[in-house]
């Protein structure tokens, strides 16, 4: 069984999935990747990536953060985080 800190970050990894969905992306989840991020999102005609590291709070820890940045400049990707502002889910770029 699940623990809720691992089903809260699903739940607001398809929120977010949905959000980009609706304007467009393909959007692909790395779920209980503990990887450098949750989402893929790829704009059509791939003119835009966007890696998504889906946090309740906002917050990336220094080294998750570094390794974010890192694979986003890789591969010319952006980097986002997700957050509650307002009662609404959104990303915000790093």
């Amino acid at each position: 069984m699940p623990n809720k800190s691992y089903e809260k970050g699903r739940r607001i990894e398809y929120i977010i999935k949905k959000k980009l969905e609706e304007r467009g992306f393909l959007v692909v989840r790395s779920p209980a990747s503990k990887g450098a991020f949750d989402l893929i999102a790829v704009a059509p005609g791939g003119e835009r990536i966007l890696l998504v590291s889906c946090k309740a709070d906002g917050y990336v820890p220094p080294s998750e953060l570094k390794r974010l940045l890192e694979v986003a400049e890789k591969y010319g990707a952006e980097a986002y985080v997700s957050k509650k502002e307002g009662g609404e889910w959104v990303i915000e770029l790093l």
